[in-house]
């Protein structure tokens, strides 16, 4: 792991501070809604081949309450499925839909944003999550509520739920930055810190080329700024070779001032700075050999003597003769 604990600490204290001077909901308010936390991630380079599937990562503090609403999404028939949820008393799952449903009572927006409004968390059998993003539409992709997917045999529901339920998930976009929900205002500081810790690593190694294409993370909450808790080095960065030992300021040499650039290059660079260089080596030679040839032209035509014409000394002969 290359996050410093402490400044994730740092960081997780300084959100929860500024959410209990800046609170989200208004002071009159009967109901108090809950603030999110998330990770930022900035990418160097944007994924080539994004996907639809997210990516389940465990959190040692769940972000979800006892009393979560899970709608279930499973294909058809999906009345022996609702049956066994009912049977054995799986509180989270308070709703299922079969595929035919989905496509016959929710073909309007509005009625796709209702269904989305109305649970806290949406899973689906992983044999039918192809089918989901043409029949949710983008609401569901909006809201970062797409359909987690989880094994829906019978002897496996309950524990998959619970799974589900305790994590949290990693969703690639189009784009260069990720964003990951890793704790809520319920949460302490510490416990934010620890949700970070413990799933960083995880999250690192679902990216691909994982801590090389990796800028920057950075915590926030929905309204706050980001505050950064880890930023990468340029590529072509290097440190100083430091003395071994050293005894006196002899041992310490100074860099001149020169070299600190060029201790800074990468060998492309180096290569393109060289090209640049010789390139422009060429210019000032073909202009000073310019300047010299149109000198030399100047000066051999003001030493060249003017001669009389042939026509001029017939002239001239005759003049004498008279």
């Amino acid at each position: 792991m290359k996050l410093d604990p402490e400044q994730v600490k740092k960081a997780s204290k300084a959100l929860v501070a500024y959410l209990e001077k800046n609170p989200s909901t208004p002071a009159n308010s009967l109901v108090e809604a809950s603030e999110s936390f998330f990770l930022q991630i900035a990418l160097k380079k944007i994924p080539e081949s994004a996907t639809v599937k997210p990516f389940q990562i465990p959190l040692k503090h769940k972000l979800h309450s006892d009393s979560v609403t899970v709608c279930l999404i499973v294909k058809d028939p999906h009345g022996e499925i609702k049956d066994y949820v009912a049977e054995k008393g799986i509180g989270e799952v308070t709703k299922v839909i079969g595929i035919q449903k989905l496509k016959t009572h929710y073909k309007s927006y509005e009625s796709r944003r209702e269904l989305c409004k109305s649970y806290d968390l949406f899973l689906a059998d992983d044999r039918v999550l192809p089918l989901l993003p043409k029949l949710l539409g983008k609401v569901f992709f909006e809201s970062k509520k797409n359909p987690a997917p989880i094994k829906a045999a019978k002897n496996k529901i309950e524990k998959e739920v619970k799974r589900a339920v305790s994590s949290t998930y990693l969703r690639f976009t189009k784009g260069s930055n990720l964003t990951i929900r890793i704790g809520t205002s319920e949460h302490s500081a510490e416990q934010i810190a620890e949700n970070i810790i413990g799933a960083i690593d995880l999250i690192v190694g679902r990216i691909p080329r994982k801590w090389a294409n990796i800028l920057s993370i950075g915590l926030k909450t929905t309204n706050s700024v980001s505050l950064p808790i880890y930023n990468s080095l340029p590529s072509h960065a290097k440190a100083l070779p430091k003395p071994k030992n050293p005894t006196s300021l002899k041992d310490i040499k100074e860099v001149e001032p020169t070299s600190a650039p060029e201790a800074a290059l990468s060998k492309e660079d180096k290569t393109k700075t060289a090209k640049a260089e010789s390139l422009v080596e060429k210019v000032v030679a073909k202009v000073n050999r310019a300047q010299l040839s149109s000198e030399a032209i100047k000066s051999k035509k003001s030493a060249v003597k003017v001669t009389p014409s042939s026509k001029a000394r017939a002239k001239l002969a005759l003049k004498g003769r008279k």
